[in-house]
């Protein structure tokens, strides 16, 4: 059996962390497809989003000789059944705060893997999902709570610092962005 070739289909530095902590050597090969699912669901939507991502890496990696799993990862924030997308701009994030703070919310990552192995080629996906509670905050906390360099990139307003969020249940990895530690081992085989 020979090795198989691993991508990440991220250029995030929290799921590229997480996956070289679990034991995954994986070259990152950040997908640039649209984000968009018709799936209303939320972990359909978050597994739809990372299938896509998936795919897309794939049909790059179906050109090279060998075996390859790639991996594709993507996180959304859901309050009252609703998905919130990515902030417009500091003002979004700033209304996406204020709702969330001193309130309950989830952050569901879906996964998907792609691969080839001994010349079969298949597809994994699945989502994870963790609550999570911003305490209560002041308007001069909530300003200082979100990070102005990455007011486009992040799922919601999902820039906290500790301690202002506190997770229950789930796995953190699920809210810094990769569901990979929850089968280390389905990912490796």
């Amino acid at each position: 059996m020979t090795p198989l070739r691993y991508v990440l289909t991220s250029g995030s530095p929290r799921r590229r962390d997480l996956i070289r902590q679990v034991g995954i050597p994986a070259r990152i090969c950040p997908a640039v497809g649209k984000e968009t699912s018709s799936k209303r669901d939320p972990r359909a939507y978050a597994a739809d989003l990372a299938r896509h991502k998936a795919q897309e890496i794939a049909q790059q990696e179906e050109k090279t000789p060998g075996d390859y799993c790639v991996i594709g990862a993507d996180t959304i924030v859901v309050l009252d059944g609703a998905i919130l997308g990515k902030p417009k701009d500091r003002a979004d994030a700033k209304r996406m705060i204020t709702a969330l703070q001193g309130r309950s919310h989830e952050v569901i990552t879906g996964v998907c893997l792609s691969y080839r192995r001994d010349g079969l080629s298949g597809q994994c996906a699945f989502s994870e999902v963790s609550s999570v509670r911003v305490v209560p905050m002041s308007e001069e906390e909530i300003d200082c709570t979100w990070l102005p360099a990455r007011p486009m990139t992040r799922p919601g307003p999902t820039g906290f610092r500790a301690p202002l969020a506190s997770t229950w249940p789930g796995s953190r990895a699920t809210t810094t962005t990769s569901s990979a530690c929850r089968s280390p081992g389905s990912i490796k085989r």
